[in-house]
């Protein structure tokens, strides 16, 4: 589904709904407004503070932004409520990396791959930090 239906698809559904906030945010991230995405999916958070989903989108936009910390605060608490994503731990792994935590990344990346072995940006990424 492309950015646009989304978007429309969000309005719709608006209001208390914490769905619809992260669908918004997630439609925002995909056009390209970065500061609207980040308002939608804090919503969305302050609707439902137990959104794995809502925390790893609002983590992996600040990863894109440059926002270190805060993507690793939001990535910690994705796993926290959602400990088996390994699409999060992957992420967390790529975060923990660009900001100097070689050894961390390193652990993030292995359990990523344990958890789905089939995902070949994950091994790509792990054979990287192991060079």
């Amino acid at each position: 589904m492309s950015a646009s239906p989304r978007m429309c698809q969000a309005l719709v559904l608006a209001g208390a709904s914490t769905r619809a906030w992260h669908i918004l945010g997630d439609a925002l991230i995909q056009v390209h407004q970065p500061e609207l995405a980040l308002l939608a999916l804090d919503r969305s958070l302050a609707l439902d503070s137990r959104s794995a989903l809502a925390f790893y989108d609002r983590g992996r936009l600040h990863a894109m932004l440059g926002h270190l910390a805060e993507a690793k605060a939001d990535l910690d608490r994705s796993l926290e409520i959602a400990p088996s994503q390994w699409f999060a731990l992957r992420d967390r792994a790529r975060v923990r990396a660009a900001g100097g935590d070689r050894a961390g990344a390193i652990a993030d990346a292995e359990e990523a791959l344990r958890l789905e072995p089939g995902d070949g940006s994950t091994r790509d990424l792990l054979d990287q930090l192991r060079k």
